[in-house]
């Protein structure tokens, strides 16, 4: 009996730790888009909370555990802004473009070391990850930040800094 509890505890651990890899997180959202999920599998449609959760534990990656290169090679970016400019509860939304604003960042300020009075160095896979945004949003056939615009039209503090002509 001892075996089969010490067995059991084991299991749960091991799903535990699989469960909060990066490409099983993006599962997450990505059977979250709308899309039907694997019938075979069994998986079905997480919930908003779910998808929150897994925004938190992405930011969290992306500030603490600087896995950014990792995220980026599992294809977050697209999938975030594909997510955040589609369809989607609004909440959703912002912790879509908040996972964005984390990978553009990188890591936590405090676990980065003051250099003298100068700008902090960028690590190379943020430096990479801000590129990366900056292409798609540049790209003049991408209609990402004019539906992004779009969509949080209604909320004034998030234009604030628009340009007078938009």
């Amino acid at each position: 009996a001892a075996q089969r509890l010490r067995d059991e505890v084991v299991r749960h651990s091991q799903q535990r730790q699989e469960a909060e890899l990066p490409s099983n997180l993006l599962e997450v959202l990505r059977n979250g888009a709308g899309k039907k999920a694997d019938d075979a599998a069994g998986q079905a449609e997480p919930s908003i909370e779910e998808q929150l959760e897994v925004c938190m534990k992405l930011r969290k990656m992306c500030l603490r555990g600087n896995q950014v290169s990792a995220l980026l090679g599992d294809g977050v970016l697209e999938l975030l802004l594909d997510r955040a400019s589609g369809d989607c509860n609004p909440e959703l939304r912002q912790a879509f473009l908040q996972c964005l604003v984390a990978l553009a960042h990188g890591e936590d300020a405090e676990g980065r070391q003051e250099a003298g009075s100068g700008p902090l160095a960028v690590p190379a896979p943020v430096a990479d990850a801000r590129k990366q945004i900056r292409t798609v949003f540049n790209d003049p056939s991408s209609q990402i930040l004019a539906q992004l615009k779009g969509l949080c039209r209604h909320h004034a503090d998030d234009r604030r800094y628009d340009r007078a002509e938009d």
